[in-house]
């Protein structure tokens, strides 16, 4: 059994490497593979991603922020859709030193943001009036698709360092993946976001891993807050970005599709007396996905090492864990193999959770925490509670 804590090749750097994709498929593969056994992190140059889409997304986004709170709270986020506005957030039940904006990807983009194609667990994307911010829609969704081709054509180099086709992911993740794209804002330390008293904000965002597949992050030159853990050492490292680059970094799936191989780190943004901006693509799949160890690296030798999870229940609950105690906040080990041959409690309540949910229906918190409080109590009567 392959050890998820430690890598296979270990490199002697103490930064995530960079890495140029104008290179053969062959040699991206093992570096992009190395890179994710190591440390979960790195950057690319030679993408291919349009500098001019980009170049006017930068400039559409300090355009939003610089937006009066009044304008922004138009398309704010609420209890029933995940999209929006948010002027205040919390990881793992602390307040976040930011605001941000999201993006969903559509079923369907030719048709209008709310129309029944287009409605889901995470409901409709909700965009400033044109007239308050003329072409930041048009903007928004052009940047969106570059960032989707690149997020897959870096998951086909992680496919092919594991060994399977391609488009292995891309497969798996499926033309309604979940992926969204986020605007975040991170305000002087000194400056006070509404609402939260500075000193219950040490950080732009405390330290988590990302619950997807991986993520493409656009950088602010300008500071350098973004900071992950080192695998081996456990020390904070500084993400340094190189001028166009993105900075890539795998979510937990990754470790759960690698049997363990793949690192999913631990990362934080600390706060700064200047401001940041980052934007960053979590590329993910559609919530009735089941998510397992690809079955061509499982075998006597390295049996699997995780139940199936499926990724509806397991974001639901990470996202009620920012917020409360609704089942605690999930982890990919609540679904690790036992040695005892006992299923975890996770598994067991994923089961009794997603035949109660439609994922065609928006996610509503509130809807969300009765059916978890209900499932608390039908495991506390059979005598299952954690």
């Amino acid at each position: 059994m392959i050890d998820s804590n430690s890598p296979r090749s270990v490199d002697s750097i103490d930064q995530p490497p960079v890495i140029s994709l104008a290179q053969s498929d062959e040699d991206l593969a093992v570096a992009v593979s190395a890179a994710c056994e190591r440390w979960g992190f790195f950057q690319v140059v030679d993408h291919g991603v349009n500098e001019r889409i980009r170049e006017m997304f930068d400039k559409a986004s300090r355009n939003f922020f610089a937006l009066d709170n009044q304008e922004k709270l138009k398309c704010e986020r609420s209890a029933d859709n995940a999209r929006g506005f948010v002027a205040r957030e919390q990881t793992k039940q602390k307040w976040d030193h930011k605001e941000c904006f999201d993006v969903g990807n559509k079923v369907d983009w030719n048709a209008a943001d709310d129309a029944a194609v287009n409605r889901g667990m995470n409901g409709v994307n909700r965009f400033p009036e044109e007239q308050a911010l003329p072409g930041f829609r048009g903007t928004f969704t052009d940047y969106f698709h570059e960032m989707e081709a690149l997020a897959e054509r870096v998951g086909g180099l992680m496919a092919l360092g594991m060994g399977v086709e391609k488009d292995y992911f891309k497969k798996v993740m499926t033309s309604q993946h979940t992926s969204h794209l986020r605007l975040n804002w991170y305000p002087e330390a000194e400056k006070q976001i509404e609402g939260i008293k500075g000193k219950e904000t040490p950080f732009g965002v405390g330290a988590h891993t990302d619950s997807g597949f991986l993520t493409v992050l656009a950088q602010d030159d300008r500071v350098h807050t973004l900071q992950c853990q080192d695998r081996l050492t456990g020390k904070w490292i500084t993400i340094t970005p190189v001028p166009g680059a993105f900075t890539i970094n795998t979510g937990d799936l990754s470790v759960v599709f690698s049997n363990g191989r793949y690192h999913a780190p631990l990362h934080r943004v600390l706060t700064s007396s200047i401001e940041r901006y980052s934007a960053p693509y979590f590329y993910n799949p559609s919530y009735s996905t089941e998510i397992k160890p690809i079955p061509s690296i499982v075998n006597e030798n390295s049996p699997a090492q995780f139940h199936p999870l499926q990724w509806g229940y397991f974001r639901a609950m990470r996202v009620m864990g920012n917020f409360g105690d609704f089942g605690g906040y999930v982890k990919i080990q609540n679904w690790a193999v036992r040695k005892d041959g006992k299923k975890p409690v996770h598994v067991e309540r994923q089961e009794q959770f997603t035949s109660s949910i439609n994922y065609a229906e928006p996610f509503d918190i509130n809807v969300y925490q009765k059916k978890l409080e209900q499932m608390n109590i039908a495991a506390a009567l059979a005598g299952d509670a954690d």
